[in-house]
This record gives C-alpha cells, sequence and structure tokens, in this order.
C-alpha cells in the first residue's frame, strides 16, 4: 500500500463582507437591539469554521461533477477519477444512514458499518486580530438590520439587530490537507459495502477542481449570501505533497516510521497545478440602470458619526477654531 499526503492552500481576498454565525441571541425587543456575534473559537478569536468553507465546496463541486456527467465526460463514469463510487471515496459517506446506530441500519451487533471517511480535511480560520478587547467590545464592525413581520411584509415592531462580519479587503488562507491511498488491501468483512479509499489521482484531481470552482468567483462563504455577501477573489494557490509512503513490508527504521506518520519534511514537496475544464455555469446576471429623482440616503451607525465628530472636534482645538461641532450624519460607506 503507497499513501500520500497532500496539502492545498488558496490564499483569497474578500470582495465582499463575511458573516458566519455563531450562537443564536435571543432577541431583546425592548432594548437597544441584539448583536448577532461572528462565530468564534475557545480563544474568543472570530473564526471561520472548517465544515463552513467544506460545505460550500462541496455543494459546488457537486454541482460541476454533474453538469461534467450529464455532458458524457469520462471521468465521471464508471471507473473514472471521479465516478460515483469515487466521489464517495473523496468525500466521505453522506447517506441517509450516516451517523445512525447498527439497529437503525438493521445490522447485528458485529457487523462492519458501511462508512468511509472524507480523504480532505478543511481547517479551520482564525482572526487573532480581530478578538475581543479586554473591555469586551469587538472591534468586527457592525451592519443594522430589522426583523421582517411575515404578515404584514414591514419591519417587525422591536426587532432591531446588528451583526458582525468581516470587511471587504480581508485576506486569508483556505487550508486543506488531503490523503490518497493506492493497493489498499482490505479483508473481506471489512471491506464489505465499504468504498474503497481514494486514489492519489483522485485526490489530487480533486484539488484542482476545488481551485478551478473558487476561482470561477460562483462559490460564496457563510450567510447573507443571497444579499451579494461571501464573494472571494483566489490570488495563487499552492499544491505540495508533504508524504508519500510505500508500505513494503514492516517499517523498522525509526526515520521510516516519522515519515509515515508525520511526512517527509516541514516544507514538502510542490506540485504544479493542472488547472482548467472543470469549473461552475456563468450565474444569471441582470444589470438595471436607474435614476432617483429624490435621492436614496441610508445613514451609517451612531457609533461612526460620533467618532468623527471626535475627529472633528479634535481638529478644531489643534487649529484653535472655537465653535460647535454638530453631530454629522454621513451616508453608508464600505468600512
Amino acid at each position: 500500500m503507497t499513501f500520500t499526503r497532500y496539502e492545498l492552500t488558496i490564499p483569497v481576498e474578500l470582495t465582499s463582507e463575511l458573516h458566519i454565525g455563531g450562537v443564536d441571541a435571543v432577541p431583546d425587543r425592548d432594548g437597544e437591539g441584539t448583536v448577532i456575534r461572528f462565530c468564534r473559537n475557545g480563544l474568543d478569536e472570530p473564526t471561520i469554521p472548517g465544515r463552513s468553507i467544506r460545505g460550500a465546496v462541496r455543494a459546488a463541486c457537486d454541482i460541476a461533477r454533474q453538469t461534467m456527467e450529464d455532458a458524457g465526460h469520462p471521468t465521471t463514469q464508471d471507473g473514472g477519477v471521479f465516478s460515483k463510487a469515487s466521489w464517495v471515496s473523496l468525500w466521505g459517506d453522506d447517506t441517509d444512514y450516516t451517523g445512525k446506530s447498527l439497529l437503525d441500519r438493521r445490522l447485528r451487533s458485529d457487523d462492519s458499518l458501511p462508512i468511509r471517511q472524507s480523504a480532505l480535511t478543511f481547517h479551520a480560520v482564525s482572526f487573532p486580530q480581530y478578538k475581543d478587547i479586554d473591555s469586551g467590545e469587538s472591534p468586527l464592525p457592525r451592519r443594522h438590520g430589522v426583523g421582517i413581520d411575515r404578515t404584514t411584509g414591514a419591519a417587525s415592531d422591536g426587532a432591531l439587530y446588528e451583526h458582525e462580519f468581516l470587511p471587504r479587503g480581508t485576506k486569508f488562507n483556505i487550508r486543506i490537507t488531503a490523503e490518497g491511498r493506492d493497493d489498499e488491501t482490505m479483508g473481506r468483512n471489512q471491506s464489505e459495502g465499504i468504498p474503497g479509499p481514494a486514489s492519489s489521482e483522485s485526490v489530487k484531481k480533486l484539488l484542482e477542481v476545488i481551485v478551478d470552482v473558487l476561482t470561477s468567483g460562483a462559490v460564496c462563504l457563510g450567510g447573507r449570501t443571497g444579499s451579494g455577501q461571501g464573494t472571494i477573489q483566489v490570488i495563487e494557490p499552492k499544491l505540495r505533497r508533504t508524504g508519500k509512503t510505500t508500505d513494503a513490508g514492516a517499517l523498522t527504521a525509526p526515520e521510516d516510521v516519522l515519515d509515515a506518520l508525520i511526512g517527509e519534511d516541514e516544507e514538502g514537496t510542490p506540485i504544479p497545478l493542472e488547472l482548467g475544464g472543470w469549473s461552475l455555469g456563468e450565474p444569471a446576471r441582470i444589470r438595471i440602470t436607474w435614476w432617483s429623482p429624490t435621492g436614496i440616503f441610508v445613514a451609517e451607525d451612531e457609533k461612526l458619526t460620533k467618532q468623527r465628530k471626535a475627529q472633528k472636534e479634535a481638529e478644531n482645538r489643534k487649529k484653535g477654531i472655537d465653535e460647535e461641532v454638530h453631530e454629522v450624519v454621513y451616508p453608508l460607506r464600505d468600512p
């Protein structure tokens, strides 16, 4: 058996704000509103969970594969690197029986579970620079919103909220690690009903497909994607092989055991990406040109207004100007 470990790093930049919700807050209808916090890890750092990235990428890859299968692409047919059986080996079991007990599956207590874990691992992305300050205040910017009354279609009485978001222009790395196995021999009882492991070829190809679909610009992360949030731009992805081990009998040398467990070296071996041929269909875009005779004004929040007033007062004191500064409300703009 030979197994190969890969690591794909995709630097991206947000082209719109991104919100990923954490623990649901109980709406405060009698106070100043409810703050919908960004998801956080155990260190109280804003975090994009790996499952959030995986869900968006998996859905996009499923669409891309189905499109190619409908077109009769050979890689999606039986025996291809992206056949239905290979797809389960790559992404793991997602049938109706996933997570159910042996009894629910109508299996005996000594039967093996016919499941296969995913060959890919999507890692969480944390932003320690946006960790709450000592006073408990969050440095993340916020957007105001209101709840909608489902009966009237208007703003619901008292349902004011603010949600935290990562601003446009934020850069981070999407990191995916994967493992492909070739020539693995499975026992009869173990292999019954269980998809085989993903091959190194199919794992590498899937990582290239992931880069293709993310580069297409049709994949959005987080929530509020229907409002244009969560869009990203891929900068320069890099793929490297972090380990390759062939099991030619028992491993006896300590260095061979370490290579098998943790990989060849810290840097790994760069591998060129063969991109192209896999992408999502171009989404429909509608452009409406219009003009408002009265204008549209969306005020920014009270906190920013007070900050601008204090800044203007400081400038006047520096210039020796003694006059009252009013709270001027500016139109909403990018942070």
